[in-house]
């Protein structure tokens, strides 16, 4: 899944079933380039407190 954060952010997440937890990139977009940041996990809980998203499965 891809969520725009705003016109120069976004966030690509990707459920991890075997560990339970999201896998999430952070990519920005620049004129030239796109750069992406490396891959963090989080829980659910972890998700909704640093970026606000809430999943629903």
């Amino acid at each position: 899944m891809i969520i725009e954060l705003n016109e120069r952010h976004s966030l690509i997440i990707n459920k991890d079933e075997e560990y339970n937890c999201y896998d999430v990139e952070l990519v920005e977009y620049h004129p030239n380039r796109v750069i992406k940041f490396p891959m963090e996990r989080y829980s659910e809980d972890a998700l909704k407190e640093e970026y606000g998203i809430c999943i629903e499965d």
